[in-house]
C-alpha cells in the first residue's frame, strides 16, 4: 500500500509526465504538501528511489537536482484506482401519459399481429 506522499508523486507525475520521459529539477516534487506530509528535497529523493525500486517509476538519472524520469504502467493503474469515484447523477425518467401508454400497446400489437398474418401467407405459399 502507498502512502500519502508516494500517491501524491504519482499523481503529479502522471499528470505532468504522461507516458514520455521528462525532466524534472527535484525542488518541483519537493514542494508538494498534502495532509500529514512535507517533502524537502532529501526526502523526495529518498521517495523517488523507493518508487523506483518498488516498479512504480523509472529513473533514467538523478544529478545536480535534477531528475530525469517516467511513470510505468503500474503507477497509472494505482492511480486511477485509488481516485474518488466520480457519483454520476442518473437523469430522472420521464412518465408516459396514459394516452402514450396505449398507442406504445397499439402499435406493439399491430406489430404482432401483422407479423403472424405475413408467417402464414408465407406458410401458405410453401406448402
Amino acid at each position: 500500500m502507498l502512502k500519502e506522499d508516494e500517491f501524491a508523486v504519482l499523481e503529479f507525475l502522471k499528470n505532468n509526465c504522461g507516458k514520455e520521459y521528462k525532466l524534472f529539477p527535484l525542488s518541483k516534487i519537493s514542494r508538494l504538501e498534502g495532509d500529514g506530509f512535507y517533502l524537502d528535497d532529501q526526502k523526495a529523493e529518498t521517495l523517488l528511489k523507493n518508487l523506483d525500486e518498488k516498479g512504480y517509476i523509472e529513473i533514467k538519472y538523478f544529478s545536480c537536482g535534477e531528475v530525469l524520469l517516467k511513470p510505468l504502467p503500474l503507477a497509472f493503474s494505482v492511480v486511477k484506482q485509488l481516485q474518488k469515484p466520480q457519483i454520476l447523477q442518473i437523469p430522472q425518467q420521464q412518465t408516459l401519459s396514459r394516452k402514450e401508454k396505449y398507442t406504445i400497446f397499439l402499435l406493439a400489437f399491430l406489430g404482432g399481429f401483422l407479423g403472424e398474418i405475413i408467417s402464414v401467407f408465407i406458410g401458405v405459399l410453401l406448402c
